[in-house]
């Protein structure tokens, strides 16, 4: 992944595990995340920046509050980052959008409301203990019904029913420009998508 341009979005990836201790072969007082099937521990800068981009900042604020916390360079903190494949950089343009969709899956954290009785085009959801604060359409309740933390984006929005017929609408795209927004609200998590043959053992 590039430097992520200041406008575009930083979708952390991943599981959050806290900042911990006495885990066999990680430093104590680190950040863990589990990435697929994987346990990492970040040090502080790193950590502090990856768990402000759950909320799927803008680049450029995330960068300027990261200067303001003390982390030395940020902007090299997020390109490491980016290597690792612990965020990645997201905005409504194709290359993005097609990595977003072949490389991620993702996991609910939150609720699926409904629509309720009278057959409404909007479907509420929310996180946990919390009244909805998002209506989606159709096509991104079914995605997050969906959803199992494994699956690809591109695989599980080829499953979905009720796509426009409209050959210019990409369902990926659609699919994928709620997701800061899911973040946001605490809906969604990412993570890595399952290879075809699994992970690796």
């Amino acid at each position: 992944m590039t430097q992520p341009s200041l406008e575009h979005k930083v979708l952390a990836v991943g599981t959050s595990g806290g900042i911990t201790s006495g885990f066999p072969g990680l430093p104590d007082g680190g950040g863990l995340v589990r990435l697929g099937p994987g346990l990492l521990s970040l040090d502080e800068d790193d950590y502090k920046l990856w768990d402000a981009s759950q909320l799927a900042p803008a680049a450029g604020p995330l960068l300027e509050q990261a200067a303001q916390d003390g982390v030395a360079d940020p902007a090299a903190v997020l390109a490491g980052l980016a290597a690792a494949r612990l965020v990645m950089s997201y905005a409504d343009e194709p290359e993005p959008v097609r990595n977003v969709a072949a490389g991620l899956s993702v996991r609910l954290t939150g609720r699926l409301v409904g629509n309720g009785p009278y057959q409404s085009p909007h479907f509420l959801v929310a996180p946990y203990g919390a009244t909805p604060q998002l209506r989606v359409d159709v096509l991104v309740y079914q995605f997050l019904l969906r959803a199992d933390g494994r699956t690809s984006v591109a695989e599980l929005c080829a499953t979905l029913d009720n796509v426009p017929p409209d050959p210019a609408f990409v369902v990926e795209r659609h699919v994928a420009g709620w997701i800061p927004a899911l973040m946001r609200a605490g809906v969604i998590g990412l993570d890595l998508a399952e290879p075809s043959g699994g992970w690796p053992r």
